[in-house]
């Protein structure tokens, strides 16, 4: 009794020591961000943008394997829907790749670290623009506001998909405990959407893709002696 006890204390002190290392990271990322760009560091602005570029590419990547395999097992599915056990295991393939999808875009993800330091470090840009003594300087102000209401767009696209993919996760995996009688057609009828969600996050992440490569334009142009800068993502955007 006593093992479990000290073992289930020692569990939460780790996820307690996880979770503040997680906003401690965060506030480093933010900080980091913001003062790359309020200090007009154009070359690490440029890092921050290719890292957004990359984690963008890299989702649009993952996105389209999960979205060929779920259509492999939707296709069995219905090729073996009288086998219970066939049935079974592919709504637990199923459910592995909508968990996987939803991972890549929870707030601690890779993809959705680089968005809110991008958007961080764009907001000060934004602010100290807007009040620069040179006009020139203020007539970027807006500019990069709107650029920090995309990125603040493809947030809430990227946690309303999230979303979505957790609550129909949560309902096959429900329907794994019903009886076999009538199963299938619930089944079909909790597989509706989930390409289109799939097709969503591709959609996002195509977005944040763009939206790196423009704004890693707009970076260069401050700073045109760095003519070996890469763009932060060499294939072309689908």
């Amino acid at each position: 009794m006593r093992t479990v006890v000290v073992c289930g204390v020692l569990t939460c002190v780790a996820v307690l020591a996880a979770a503040h290392e997680g906003r401690c990271q965060s506030q480093k990322n933010r900080i980091a961000a913001s003062t790359a760009m309020a200090d007009g560091s154009d070359l690490e602005a440029r890092d921050f943008l290719k890292a957004m570029g990359e984690a963008a590419s890299r989702l649009k990547d993952e996105v389209a394997d999960k979205a060929k395999k779920l259509q492999e097992l939707e296709s069995d599915l219905a090729m073996n829907e009288q086998s219970w056990g066939i049935v079974q295991k592919d709504i637990g393939d199923i459910v592995l790749i909508l968990n996987g999808a939803a991972n890549e875009l929870a707030p601690d993800s890779l993809y959705r670290a680089t968005l809110e330091r991008e958007a961080v470090g764009l907001r000060g840009a934004a602010s100290q623009a807007a009040v620069n003594v040179d006009r020139s300087a203020r007539q970027k102000a807006p500019y990069l506001q709107q650029k920090v209401a995309e990125i603040e767009a493809a947030e809430r696209d990227a946690e309303e998909l999230r979303t979505r993919l957790v609550t129909h996760v949560d309902l096959l995996e429900a329907g794994q405990g019903l009886q076999f009688a009538g199963t299938a057609a619930r089944i079909k009828e909790r597989l509706k959407n989930l390409q289109g969600y799939l097709d969503g996050v591709h959609s996002v992440a195509t977005r944040t893709e763009r939206l790196a490569i423009e704004l890693y334009a707009y970076e260069s142009v401050a700073d045109a002696a760095t003519p070996t800068a890469q763009p932060p993502s060499v294939a072309a955007v689908q």
